[in-house]
């Protein structure tokens, strides 16, 4: 059943997102000061500052940690590590129970709403879940109790575990090198960057071809180099990952992205308060059924002209820019997208975050003004600016969006971390089946087709996934646990639109149907229509009702019958509307 917002008060997305937070201020000001390290791990706090210089994960993981439940970090992030190591560094920066409380000790994310003192905070929409936390664990705010210890986490853990200790075995490399970035890999990442730059090179000195050429050549040489360099998956030495991952600004800053990917997304995938990625450009899109409808807003998003900007600027205009300076600058509620948030930061590092990625923006938008021949046409300078950046785009989106935002991907949650990561995301292409269509996906997307895999191990570099991909399959089969498939960009692109259509249909289906007051066994034929995008059976119950059809409005029902046709439509590859 669906439930509508009341008008008790604001939404409870919009307090997250648009609203000030007081008591974030005062963690800020007075717990997680900048230069703290206080982290929470399985329900005990730890002082890891002694630990910053050793850490073999470098300072910057500890960082994003810090002031928060880091529990799923942790575990996800130490599955090759030293146990006995990792066991006699927590115990010695454990803070007691007693003293946390003495200290005030509690989590960024459970400041970010305190509904004990906001009663006037109205729910969105109360879905049911398939599985998975309750509603109130999923309202935000919360620190989320996973389930670590589980029979499907252990077996597959021990299995990827035995898989990478023959690899350190055959290469004479530590069982933690041996999850990073071969040889081959890296020799690859050098050849795409060669290319990348000899096309930026052409495409500065005016080369029409270069502003599809460079883009893609850029995404390449970025997806199978910068993704991994901010997993800390590219090498084990740390300080490398972290220069590496700045080198690739026109992807995201890394401070961002770690806050809005590792943190967020990768740690919470898919719950509608919690995963950063569902409320990009909340006033274009709608990605999750928990979060409001707005119809004049919503209703065609599935629009094949929609859905075509929103991939030729997503990239750059959205995540690149109005997010970025959003996070650091604007954001009454210190999180990115209201969600994660900030890591305790000096005001002199925001300013200079500020400042750089500033200056990377006018070079970006700029740099055909000063650098092509003088008397360029103007519409040519923007034509060489915008051109690749929108091409550029389409690629990014293209590997990202078709990974999550699915049908199967959104019908299920889970309380256990690793089989949740599995219900989470969606593959396309096969490595079984290998041949050039595959290898295609896998380089085209750097590894993001094997998106279960990467989710379940995120520091293993993404060229060691393919042999990850028959024990993750093979365990789930064992377990009972749905592996999805699909078998490439096309096939992977039709479930995003069909999630996009379903997402535009809103809440309003049953007022809408109350309104035209469809019989009992009518409504119901409507609502299995619309579930399983049938538009044609919507009109047919629709049109039965000939007795009535002269009296009854049926503008309202709009939206409940094009976004199912358009999504039909680009589905199918039909040609006339």
């Amino acid at each position: 059943m669906t439930v509508i917002p009341t008008e008790k008060g604001p939404t409870r997305l919009h307090t997250l997102m648009h609203e000030g937070k007081p008591e974030l201020a005062r963690l800020y000001a007075e717990v997680h000061v900048p230069g703290s390290l206080l982290i929470k791990v399985h329900g005990d706090w730890y002082d890891m500052g002694w630990f910053a210089a050793r850490h073999p994960g470098g300072l910057t993981a500890l960082r994003i940690a810090a002031g928060r439940d880091a529990t799923a970090l942790f575990e996800s992030s130490h599955v090759f590590a030293d146990e006995k190591r990792v066991k006699a560094v927590l115990d010695r920066s454990r803070i007691s129970k007693t003293e946390a409380d003495r200290r005030g000790l509690k989590t960024l994310e459970s400041a970010l709403l305190d509904t004990g003192s906001r009663s006037d905070i109205s729910p969105d929409i109360v879905t049911p879940v398939e599985g998975g936390f309750s509603q109130q664990d999923r309202n935000g705010g919360t620190d989320l109790p996973w389930v670590w210890d589980s029979p499907f986490r252990r077996t597959i853990v021990a299995r990827v575990k035995d898989h990478f200790k023959r690899e350190a075995a055959r290469r004479g490399v530590s069982l933690i090198e041996a999850t990073k970035a071969t040889p081959e890999k890296v020799a690859l990442m050098f050849v795409l960057a060669g290319l990348a730059i000899v096309s930026l090179v052409l495409l500065s000195r005016g080369n029409w071809a270069m502003i599809v050429i460079a883009p893609i050549a850029c995404f390449l040489s970025g997806v199978n180099t910068f993704h991994d360099a901010l997993h800390f998956s590219l090498s084990s030495n740390q300080k490398l990952n972290v220069f590496i991952g700045s080198l690739f600004p026109f992807f995201s800053a890394p401070i961002t992205w770690y806050h809005q990917h590792v943190v967020g997304h990768h740690v919470h995938t898919n719950l509608e308060y919690h995963d950063p990625d569902l409320v990009h450009g909340t006033d274009l899109r709608r990605e999750h059924k928990a979060h409001p409808h707005v119809p004049h807003q919503h209703n065609n998003q599935a629009h094949p002209f929609k859905v075509a900007f929103h991939f030729l600027v997503g990239s750059w205009l959205g995540l690149g820019l109005a997010n970025d300076f959003q996070f650091m600058l604007t954001s009454p509620s210190q999180a990115y997208n209201g969600l994660v948030p900030r890591m305790p930061m000096h005001t002199h590092e925001r300013a200079l975050h500020i400042l750089l990625r500033s200056v990377y923006i006018l070079i970006k938008f700029l740099w055909p003004f000063f650098l092509l021949p003088a008397g360029t046409p103007v519409w040519q300078c923007l034509a060489f600016a915008l051109g690749p950046l929108m091409i550029f785009s389409i690629c990014f989106m293209l590997n990202t969006q078709i990974n999550h935002l699915t049908p199967s991907a959104m019908r299920h949650t889970s309380r256990d971390w690793t089989i949740h990561q599995i219900l989470t995301a969606q593959n396309f292409g096969n490595p079984e089946h290998g041949g050039p269509e595959w290898w295609f996906h896998f380089y085209f997307s750097g590894g993001l087709c094997l998106q279960m895999e990467h989710h379940v191990f995120p520091t293993v570099n993404h060229c060691h996934l393919p042999a990850l991909t028959g024990i993750l399959r093979a365990t789930c089969d064992e377990f009972g646990v749905p592996y999805a498939c699909v078998s490439g960009y096309t096939e992977g692109m039709r479930n995003y639109v069909q999630h996009t259509a379903d997402l535009a249909l809103g809440p309003p289906v049953d007022l809408v149907l109350k309104e035209v007051a469809l019989s009992g066994k009518e409504a119901v034929s409507v609502k299995k229509a619309v579930q399983h995008g049938q538009a044609k059976d919507v009109m047919s119950s629709l049109w039965r009702r000939k007795s009535r059809a002269a009296s009854v409005d049926l503008s309202n029902m709009l939206p409940l019958v094009v976004a199912p046709m358009v999504a039909s439509l680009v589905v199918e590859g039909k040609k006339e509307v």
